[in-house]
């Protein structure tokens, strides 16, 4: 029984819409797209209508007026994948756990796994949801299988990082992209119509080989294309023979991770139904035959194809035969002999016309293209890998071994700028960040470390104009209020400084390193308890952020909770092995608990971890005194001398140790300079001079070290 047309074809008006959306999402005007998108719905409330007008929302940032759409309809996989990412957005984790699943099974089950939609990139966003629901195990897991399907998703990787990965990168980046694909035949040569970023034309039973950002795919046009729901595998794209204003691509079908979608058998050309735009009379097109396929091969990519890029063996006439450069936006495809359209290939006409080259990539080239692009994303990602777990000397040579051209980036050089922050060579990190700004002076993201650089180095000049220059162009980034903050903290305005971290964080609530600062800044004014607050709010962010970790042992410490302090600055010292402040603290509270072995042995690590850490070596002093080795202790505190020849403490201890050593002169020496350099604790030195010449009490060590 023969359908009428009318039942499988969309109408003109449904056809042009979602053509004219498309226009307006390419060109940036959402506002028109949203209303546009409205007067589709209206005639035909399907879902992929809905999610087209989802969609745009979306895209004019309102995820709560998209999620109010969808909520009511998740019955197609598109619309889950956009509903949980409105989800994310407004930090409705479980909800968006339940869309992306979409079923009671376990995740680690691979039936689930199938189920989840968009394939990498639904795994990508499941990761950030475990991320944020603290679900550790699960993200990783999630963020794994995303990269092993596609490993060109770095973003991925970055997160595994963050999460504390620490396996070998280059199993991730090797081979070929691991995104699977369905083909409709064994030809070499498919005719697509290229395709906004991310979006696939592949068999919708093959959810994986959908990626991340939500388009309008001619997968999702069953609303438009019939009048009553059908499944997926059944959706033909009617937008590839409709839209003559989109651009065509010839591409080899094996060079790239797109397949078109085979229409039903029963389908009928819609070509053959309705006039494409800007040709009244077109001819009618022909199937193309596998004979067809051959002789277009032949011609376009002969057996000896050049790795440039250019047609050879081609006469200039039978090129342009092929291909013709647009004269308008609105263009018709030229026609060939062989086929009326399946050759045609039009310029972006977003593109300028002196940049509209045409360029045929060979299947060789893509897969050597890939190669390179693997051994560069290995690279990198070996070296943002030492970064996450602080090893940052390696991670600097890494870095290094890159080309100029990408080493010379924003990214790779806040990168190198934080791995010398983290050794505590500020002048070095300096340097590098003064590259930045030079290469992207627009760049917000790593700022809020090169100020915790310049407030190290008290730069408070350089620190007031990046303030003003970042919140200048950018109010809205939290970088820019937290480099605002630090200039005014420099400033020892610290409540001011909370007023502004407190903005940071109202404009990314995930901003980790925005409760940190406010934290510190908290315990400079003494307030530990909501200092407390602010470090366990970056714990529950982010719990590998070391600093939080040491906060709140500096809070246990002053509160004289030794065993909670000694735990915290652990915590921190296993997310930082390298850092020796954290070691020094971690000796701080061995002597305090009077586990002086423990506290030398500590002392060393911190000094061997940095020569240049002088309370280290001020505490090893002191720790030697303790076990009575006072030559020993003696000689260190001389060479700490030579390094800091400004400091009372210094001086006091050495006039004491001089004094149990019989050489009342050189204690006489040492004191008096102790006495110029403190004069806040003068009674206590002038104690000590008085007693030069007299019997060390018996419980005279106890205040050798300690001038307070």
């Amino acid at each position: 029984q023969e359908v009428a047309a009318g039942s499988f074809l969309p109408s003109s008006i449904q056809a042009k819409l979602v053509q004219s959306i498309q226009d307006s999402l390419a060109h940036f005007l959402v506002p028109n797209a949203i209303f546009l998108a409205e007067r589709l719905y209206a005639l035909s409330k399907s879902d992929y209508n809905l999610n087209v007008l989802a969609t745009c929302h979306y895209r004019h940032a309102k995820p709560q007026k998209a999620y109010t759409l969808l909520k009511p309809s998740l019955h197609t996989p598109e619309n889950r994948y956009l509903f949980a990412l409105c989800c994310y957005d407004l930090g409705k984790y479980q909800e968006a756990e339940t869309a992306l699943i979409h079923s009671s099974d376990d995740l680690f089950s691979p039936v689930v796994e199938d189920l989840i939609p968009n394939g990498a990139a639904g795994l990508l966003l499941l990761g950030k949801v475990y991320q944020r629901r603290s679900q550790k195990s699960r993200a990783v897991h999630a963020l794994k299988r995303a990269i092993e399907i596609n490993p060109f998703m770095f973003d991925a990787f970055t997160l595994l990082c963050q999460l504390g990965y620490d396996e070998d990168p280059s199993g991730f980046f090797k081979g070929e992209c691991n995104q699977r694909t369905t083909s409709n035949d064994d030809e070499d040569l498919e005719f697509k119509k290229p395709v906004p970023r991310s979006i696939n034309f592949g068999d919708a039973s093959n959810s994986r080989t959908i990626c991340s950002t939500p388009m309008l795919t001619p997968m999702m046009i069953e609303g438009v294309l019939h009048h009553v729901p059908s499944p997926a595998p059944n959706v033909t794209p009617f937008l590839s023979t409709l839209s003559r204003t989109s651009e065509y691509v010839i591409t080899p079908n094996k060079s790239i991770m797109f397949t078109p979608i085979k229409p039903p058998e029963d389908f009928k050309e819609p070509s053959k139904q309705l006039t494409p735009l800007n040709n009244p009379q077109p001819a009618a097109p022909r199937a193309t035959t596998r004979k067809t396929k051959r002789k277009v091969r032949a011609v376009l990519f002969p057996e000896e194809t050049p790795t440039t890029g250019a047609l050879p063996h081609i006469e200039k006439e039978k090129q342009s035969e092929f291909f013709q450069t647009p004269q308008k936006p609105n263009w018709t495809p030229m026609k060939t002999e062989e086929t009326a359209e399946d050759t045609a290939f039009a310029i972006p006409s977003v593109l300028p016309r002196e940049t509209a080259e045409l360029t045929v990539v060979s299947e060789s080239m893509l897969q050597e293209g890939a190669q390179q692009l693997l051994a560069l994303l290995c690279t990198l990602g070996t070296a943002y890998q030492h970064i996450c777990q602080y090893r940052c000397r390696q991670a600097i040579e890494t870095f290094q071994t890159l080309p100029d051209s990408q080493y010379q980036t924003g990214w790779v050089l806040c990168n190198v700028g934080k791995a010398y922050l983290e050794l505590a060579e500020y002048s070095a990190g300096h340097n590098i960040y003064e590259k930045v700004q030079s290469l992207e002076p627009h760049r917000t993201q790593g700022m809020e470390l090169y100020s915790t650089i310049l407030w190290y180095m008290r730069k408070q000049v350089n620190l007031s104009y990046l303030a003003h220059e970042l919140v200048e162009f950018d109010r809205q980034a939290p970088e820019s209020w937290c480099v605002v903050g630090n200039c005014f903290s420099l400033q020892n305005e610290h409540s001011t400084a909370l007023k502004i971290f407190k903005r940071a964080i109202q404009l990314d609530a995930s901003f980790t390193y925005a409760y940190t600062l406010s934290g510190h800044e908290y315990l400079a004014i003494d307030d530990l308890e909501k200092a407390a607050v602010c470090f366990r709010n970056a714990i529950q962010i982010d719990d590998r952020h070391y600093n939080a970790w040491y906060g709140l042992g500096m809070i246990y410490f002053r509160q004289e909770q030794l065993q909670l302090a000694e735990f915290h600055f652990k915590k921190a010292a296993m997310i930082h092995k390298s850092n020796s402040v954290l070691q020094y603290h971690i000796a701080t509270v061995y002597f305090a608990q009077n586990r002086i072995e423990e506290a030398l042995e500590t002392t060393e690590l911190a000094i061997k971890l940095c020569q240049t850490n002088n309370m280290a070596i001020f505490l090893r002093a002191r720790c030697l005194y303790f076990l009575g080795d006072l030559e020993e202790s003696l000689q260190v505190l001389l060479l700490l001398n030579e390094r800091a020849p400004k400091q009372a403490k210094i001086y006091y201890a050495m006039g004491r140790i001089y004094k149990m050593l019989g050489q009342s002169d050189d204690a006489v020496k040492s004191l008096s300079i102790a006495l110029d350099l403190d004069t806040q604790n003068s009674n206590i030195i002038k104690v000590a001079l008085d007693r030069v010449d007299k019997p060390e009490d018996e419980n005279a060590n106890e205040d050798v070290f300690d001038l307070s």
